[in-house]
């Protein structure tokens, strides 16, 4: 027996579409299907881990890099002997090379938060 784990998602409206188009589609085609949005959407999580997440971690990071929180981690971990002016200046160039990108044109890459 499987054992599950119950989680509460928020999903923003595109995803709850999409999920809901994913439903009628299956539906539609396999009347004989019985999925739930559960399962399906615990199904698409694993496939995407399995099949694909190693290639879109980077973009899913960069996607939700908060500045805030990176400089503020950088600052707890500034020695007191440190040079404040370059350290600013390292930061500054870590956070705007840290920005979100235009998405990629190849693979599914289109992720954004929601």
């Amino acid at each position: 027996m499987k054992t599950k784990k119950f989680i509460r998602l928020e999903l923003g409206n595109e995803a709850y579409e999409n999920l809901d188009k994913m439903i009628s589609q299956i539906n539609q085609e396999k009347s004989y299907c019985k999925i739930s949005r559960s399962s399906l959407v615990s199904y698409c999580i694993n496939s995407f881990f399995k099949n694909l997440f190693d290639k879109e971690k980077s973009v899913i990071i960069n996607s939700h890099f908060d500045s805030k929180r990176f400089v503020k981690n950088a600052l707890n971990n500034l020695s007191n002997d440190s040079d404040i002016e370059s350290f600013l200046q390292d930061t500054l160039k870590q956070v705007a090379s840290s920005k979100p990108r235009k998405q990629r044109k190849r693979g599914i890459s289109n992720i954004t938060p929601e």
